[in-house]
């Protein structure tokens, strides 16, 4: 059974910041080379609200493959309590387009540590849940099934 359509992962790069070290701790996010498997980061040029230059960075997963191995590896590298955190706030965290939202700590990626955060400075995931119908609580049993799989009964 599919758990999710698609996984995009994001992060601006600040005009002050070392662009190729963003860039190399982004990539060391994903747990297999994103070359060898032929996916791309895309770099896109924006505007930020204080008429910044900044860079985006984002890379969009669809193989089911790549995505549970992503999955498994986000959930793994979270401790127990922010496990047990993105489970308790699974419904706030689901989007009225059925997308699962996460935010990691930008500084703690760059240090290759996984770390849940509400703050602006950070890494964007949106998983696409794969909910059949597409209907609320279909999305809500397969985030249900997704951490029982992931984490087994510790969590759920």
């Amino acid at each position: 059974m599919r758990l999710a359509h698609s996984i995009t992962v994001s992060v601006f790069v600040k005009p002050e910041e070392n662009a190729e070290n963003v860039r190399s701790s982004f990539i060391a996010l994903f747990p297999f080379d994103l070359q060898k498997e032929k996916i791309v980061v895309a770099s896109e040029k924006a505007t930020s609200f204080e008429d910044r230059s900044i860079t985006i960075l984002t890379l969009r997963l669809l193989k089911e493959s790549h995505v549970r191995l992503f999955l498994a590896h986000l959930l793994k590298q979270l401790t127990k309590n922010e496990q047990e955190e993105l489970y308790l706030q699974r419904e706030s965290r689901l989007g009225e387009d059925l997308q699962f939202y996460i935010r990691l700590d930008k500084n703690a990626v760059q240090n290759r540590i996984f770390k849940l955060t509400d703050k602006g400075n950070c890494v964007h995931i949106r998983i696409a849940i794969a909910a059949y119908p597409k209907k609320r609580e279909v999305a809500l049993g397969v985030l249900e099934k997704i951490f029982k799989e992931e984490l087994g009964a510790s969590v759920v």
